[in-house]
């Protein structure tokens, strides 16, 4: 473009062997200089370039002044809106409008959005982010508004927060989709703009009300403020009927010759027009118009668009707008070439049927008869420049091809989704069309899957638009997924089978699975531990479910200025805190190792310390018949450790060192620690790792391979806690937040997360009383296979497989769901395919809609990769629990594609009440990437099956309290205390959870008989320490403490005299303690790899060169043999050299230097400078000096010396 355009930059590098100064290396100097001064700016000051669009012939490169957009800005607050609005800046910079977009906005105060440029191509990720950002004004030209209300109109999306679209730069058409798109936004308006790059805008005409009233084609309207519009004559006279049509000028404040460097442009495009016997400046347009009998003024086209066939003149623009009148066409471009008019035609859907002749009856009343031939070209779309504008100059490159010259009815004809209007071959031929218009090239096979050809989540969505245009308005976006080939949809899409008998229902497969549901194989959840984003424990992380909390943090300080839009910085983090905390002395671990190991496995040991203790179980009894289930995330720790340069790392035994982190280790590694001596076995599975870990657990305990099953999932990444990059086509949220089933859903985020849960035979836990959250009533899992677009996509049937398995395998149907924890990763894709499989599986038994509320922890969360399902599965737990639905967090309105009130399922924002007469059931789903699914179906504990929280016991209670550190016991007390005031509970359940804690170094013990009592003595103690006689530390204080039973007293001898002596496990009357209990005993402390070290900074005295600013007095000049000043010397400077020469700033050095080249001895060169010298100038001279010093004086010692005078000093820099 530049090359053409007579561009006229200041400067271009046109040669390698040319000098470049870099400035950023003379910063230090620069910085000393003065400010630049500040410029007065006024309305002829030049405010920014530009080329022109090249639509109409050239670029040409213009300016326009500060007055232009000062009375743009002072009309358009004028005529606007009456309130700022949040604006989307969509047109690119090099273009004319983006300033009024900018300029209109900040100076009015609203907010300027900024979209991805690829938005301006990809319209419905734009409709997406308009909603997603609440956009209240856009200026699009009208080609974008077209793609945007017809895609808006296929996807059923209202944009009700726009408030005002722009339109400008083309001729209007208010479309059927148009009016539809503003019939879903009652109260907003459209307005056309119109004007020239070279004047921009200068008029302006709002359409508002009833979209069913307003025309066709939008007349321009009426002048802007300080603008006059005038209708002139092929002599650029002003015509006395401005009514006439002739070619549009334009005078005022905003015309001026403003073609850079092309004074033959400007004579040719501005001329003289004499207005009420004066003379202005006016700009031709080369825009054809008129105005009509309201006072409007109408744009009808190109002045060199107007064409003459067989000597009849023809207007191109109003032939253009007849046939958009006609509704069977998208968009229009009339030309004219070798004497006969093209029509280029873009159908609204290619299943419309029109006749030529049908167009020539429309246009016969434009066309003379003369002129009555035109050739209709259908082609795929229009071409467009950079702008959006229609490229003329690119129509006759376009693939086209000719419109049927028959007699088909008047009226248009849509084939609509049905067995006997549309073949399988003619699907089939219409999806290769589509296909290879999006990959540019032709599908390699019909039967490949579309992920395997190349297609993309978002192509498919184009693809899925572009179906429901031609015909198929009953498809689904699902439909893509699971008729997932060129050959599958076509058939699915001519209503065809294409292979009845490789097709397994979901039905049979139901029967297939169909087992009697018995209680005998059941399994209760009797434990839970979890440790996330600001809950590390169950009773805080269920008041963030009561209360509807969004658990993520928001950082502005993590965002990265200057990231692209492409893959930016989300400032936004979930992760539990302490990553790197841990108490290796507790499993007998050495430091050094600690360090080494994975964050992950250090957390999953705690964490199922945690569970067993929430569960009634000491982690120091025998825990033989005890197996595990884990899984974790990626080996994040190591990577950390590599980007960090940490030579430890690097030198360790790769064979040990992978022992701490490879995810084969991460079961074995909780085995060894804890005496686990039943199954220990790692599942992968991607996403849905540790719930199809639960399945495996309960296989292990029905087949009588353990009596008590752990699992466990755990994902810690710690480049997580620095927020993470977003990208487009990824499953991470640009928004940093994850809405599931929402409108706005636009994907997840990484969540650091830790779950533990522990399983027992439904049987076992009744017998020894366990407190029960929940019980597995029936569990599947499986894989895709190849029913899906590609390896990592979905899919329907696979989906609606594994949850029919386990309804079926927990006796129950559909209709007995009251709540499903979903996977609820919250992508354009994902959840519509979720939503379709459990509706196809529901459907299998029941026809009932919305009775069953869906919500997905992960809208709390994000997402925790192989941790998500464990998640999951806790919080379906302790909501059949508490008989509480789960809140759905930040939910608005549902996805239309959804279609969610033709389903079995409603969500709420909030948490609320689970209202129901009979039995609670719930299912958990978590899906991999790769295709293996799991889902467990829950059901609440009957009114048997649960324990109380506490069971009071009589008489005096012991109290064991001992850490590693007094740090940690200081620790525990405060938790002790704190589970005290937020709680309800006695004594004896207080001192059995204690019980259960592993023995430390540091013992103390607590003898009470009241808990009001207890309390008031914990928190004297924290003041006053080992002096309060109630919390004893030493054996000889027995004796003045309360009255104890002999058992009792040697019972509290042992634990304090020997530190090898336990305290024995008290599960009061063999009930569990409470649910909210988290007390741990853990002595946390950071345990990491550190990176290599750096030599740290030597004191400035150590320094061998010193930069320095200097004032000096009294300046000494060092001796030399000759001294060369340039400048003028200071009073207050004395020089000590045997020869001085003095040369003014303006005198060459050259010849004086070469004058005392013969000197002997060592040249000093003084520069003085002045405070006011251009710092840049300073330079070049230095530069010069020295460069001629250097060849006048070889083999010469030189020092060079620069001197600037402030006021009556001078600061000398050698």
């Amino acid at each position: 473009m530049v090359d053409q355009a007579h561009a006229a930059s200041p400067l271009l590098i046109t040669q390698s062997a040319l000098p470049l100064i870099p400035i950023d290396g003379y910063l230090q100097v620069i910085n000393q200089s003065p400010l630049s001064p500040e410029e007065a700016v006024n309305t002829d000051t030049l405010m920014y370039k530009v080329y022109t669009s090249g639509s109409t012939g050239l670029p040409k490169e213009l300016a326009a002044r500060h007055s232009l957009m000062l009375n743009i800005v002072q009309w358009q607050n004028r005529i606007g809106l009456d309130k700022p609005a949040r604006t989307l800046q969509f047109t690119s910079l090099s273009f004319d409008i983006s300033h009024q977009e900018i300029c209109t906005t900040l100076c009015t105060g609203g907010t300027l959005l900024l979209a991805p440029p690829a938005f301006r191509r990809d319209h419905q990720a734009l409709l997406r982010f308009i909603q997603t950002a609440r956009v209240e004004r856009l200026y699009i030209p009208y080609i974008v508004l077209q793609s945007l209300a017809e895609t808006a109109q296929a996807l059923k999306i209202e944009p009700d927060c726009l408030c005002e679209i722009v339109s400008a730069g083309e001729m209007l058409f208010c479309t059927e989709a148009i009016k539809n798109l503003f019939r879903q936004s009652p109260g907003s308006r459209l307005i056309n703009m119109y004007g020239t790059s070279e004047t921009h805008v200068i008029t302006s005409y709002t359409l508002q009300g009833e979209p069913d009233n307003w025309p066709t084609a939008v007349p321009v309207g009426y002048p802007a403020d300080n603008c006059g519009v005038y209708i002139v004559d092929e002599s650029n006279q002003l015509l006395d009927d401005q009514h006439q049509i002739g070619q549009i000028a334009i005078t005022g404040m905003h015309v001026w010759p403003c073609y850079q460097n092309n004074p033959s442009a400007n004579q040719q495009k501005f001329c003289q027009l004499s207005l009420n016997g004066q003379q202005q400046l006016a700009y031709l347009t080369g825009d054809i118009g008129h105005y009509d009998s309201q006072g409007r003024l109408n744009y009808l086209e190109r002045r060199d668009h107007q064409v003459k066939i067989n000597g009849y003149r023809v207007e191109c623009g109003q032939l253009e707008t007849l046939l958009l009148e006609s509704g069977y066409f998208h968009s229009v471009a009339v030309m004219a070439q070798q004497g006969q008019l093209l029509a280029y035609l873009r159908l609204k859907s290619p299943e419309i049927q029109v006749s030529t002749t049908e167009l020539y009856q429309r246009l016969q009343q434009w066309l003379p008869a003369g002129a009555l031939k035109m050739e209709f070209r259908v082609v795929e779309a229009l071409s467009t420049t950079p702008s959006g504008k229609i490229d003329r100059a690119g129509l006759a490159k376009l693939l086209w091809h000719p419109l049927p010259d028959n007699n088909l009815s008047a009226q248009p004809t849509i084939r609509r989704q049905a067995t006997n209007q549309r073949s399988v071959a003619d699907w089939r031929s219409l999806l290769n069309q589509l296909i290879e218009k999006e990959l540019g090239r032709k599908p390699s096979c019909e039967q490949t899957k579309f992920f395997a050809l190349g297609l993309t989540s978002l192509r498919l969505i184009k693809i899925h638009v572009a179906l429901i245009q031609a015909g198929a308005t009953a498809l689904k976006l699902n439909d893509l997924f699971e008729h997932a080939s060129i050959d599958e949809l076509s058939y699915f899409l001519a209503g065809e089978t294409m292979t009845p008998s490789s097709i397994v229902s979901t039905a049979t497969e139901q029967t297939r699975l169909t087992e009697t549901p018995t209680d005998e194989k059941a399994i209760a959840v009797i434990g839970m531990a979890i440790n996330v984003s600001q809950c590390a424990d169950l009773a805080t992380f269920w008041r963030a479910v009561m209360d509807s909390r969004e658990l993520v943090e928001r950082d502005r300080s993590l965002l990265t200025i200057g990231s692209d839009d492409e893959e930016r910085k989300v400032a936004v983090r979930s992760s539990l805190s302490g990553i790197f905390d841990f108490d290796p002395n507790w499993f007998g671990i050495s430091p050094q190792e600690a360090k080494r190991m994975d964050p992950q496995q250090r957390h999953l040991l705690m964490s199922v310390v945690q569970a067993l203790e929430n569960a009634g179980y000491s982690s120091r009894e025998d825990l033989a018949s005890v197996g595990i289930v884990a899984s974790t995330g990626d080996a994040f720790y190591q990577r950390w450790l590599a980007r960090r340069n940490c030579t430890e790392s690097r030198n360790s035994d790769p064979f040990f060192l992978g022992l701490s982190y490879q995810k084969d280790f991460v079961a074995t590694k909780v085995a060894y620690y804890l005496g686990l001596r039943g199954p220990a076995l790692t599942v992968q599975t991607g996403c849905s790792s540790s719930l199809v870990a639960v399945h495996q657990a309960c296989n292990a305990l029905s087949m009588g391979d353990a009596e008590m099953m752990i699992v466990a999932g755990v994902n810690i990444d710690p480049d997580a806690v620095q927020g993470y990059k977003w990208a487009p086509g990824h499953i991470f949220s640009r928004q940093g937040s994850t809405n599931p089933f929402s409108d706005n859903a636009d994907g997840t985020l990484a969540t650091n997360a830790c779950g533990v849960v522990i399983l027992k035979p439904l049987a076992a836990a009744r017998r020894d009383n366990d407190r029960i959250y929940a019980v597995i009533s029936g569990s599947a899992i499986n894989n895709d296979g190849q029913d899906k677009a590609g390896y990592t996509a979905p899919s329907v049937v696979g989906q609606a497989k594994v949850i029919s398995s386990a309804l079926t395998r927990a006796g129950i149907t559909a209709d007995r769901i009251g709540y499903v924890e979903a996977h609820g990763t919250a992508t354009p894709l994902g959840d519509p395919i979720e939503i379709a499989a459990l509706s196809r599986a529901f459907s299998s038994t029941t026809r009932k809609t919305g009775f069953c509320h869906i919500s997905s922890v992960k809208s709390q969360l994000g997402h925790a990769g192989p941790a998500a399902g464990i998640l999951g599965l806790i919080r379906a737990a302790l909501a059949l629990y508490h008989q509480v639905l789960p809140a759905n967090v930040g939910f608005q309105r549902a996805n239309p594609l959804l279609e969610i009130d033709k389903t079995p399922f409603t969500t709420s924002a909030t948490s609320r009440l689970w209202k129901s007469d009979a039995l609670r059931y719930a299912g958990v789903s978590s899906f991999g990437m790769g295709g293996t699914n799991a889902h467990l179906i829950l059901r609440e504990p009957r009114q048997e099956e649960r324990c109380s929280h506490s069971v009071k016991q009589e008489g005096l209670c012991l109290a064991p309290l001992s850490a590693a550190t007094p740090q940690a016991l200081q620790q525990l007390i405060v938790q002790v205390l704190n589970v005290m005031r937020t709680s309800s509970l006695d004594l004896s359940t207080l001192c059995a959870r204690l019980s259960l804690h592993k023995p430390q170094r540091i013992r103390h013990l607590g003898i009470w008989n009241d808990l009001a009592k207890a309390q008031a003595e914990m928190e004297s103690w924290l003041t006053q320490g080992q002096n309060n006689q109630q919390i004893l530390r030493r054996i000889d204080r027995l004796q003045n403490s309360q009255q104890l039973s002999p058992a009792q007293a040697q019972q509290c001898r042992g634990w304090l005299l020997d530190e090898e002596s336990s305290w024995p496990v008290n599960r009061v009357n063999n009930h569990p303690a409470s649910w909210q209990f988290s007390i741990t005993n853990f002595a946390f402390a950071p345990f990491m790899l550190l990176p290599a070290e750096v030599p740290a900074k030597l004191a400035t005295k150590q320094w061998r060169y010193t930069p320095c600013w200097q004032v000096v007095a009294q300046p000494q000049m060092a001796v030399a043999d000759l001294c060369l000043v340039i400048g003028i010397l200071p009073n207050n400077v004395k020089l000590t050299a045997r020869q001085v020469l003095v040369l003014s700033p303006e005198e060459k050095p050259d010849q004086l230097l070469k004058q005392v080249a013969n000197t002997a001895g060592n040249v000093q060169i003084l520069w003085i400078s002045s405070v006011g010298e251009s710092a840049v100038e300073l330079l070049l001279n230095l530069t010069h000096v020295i460069q001629v010093a250097s060849q006048c004086l070889p083999n010469r010692t030189l020092e060079l010396n620069l001197l600037t005078v402030v006021t009556d000093h001078a600061k000398l820099i050698h």
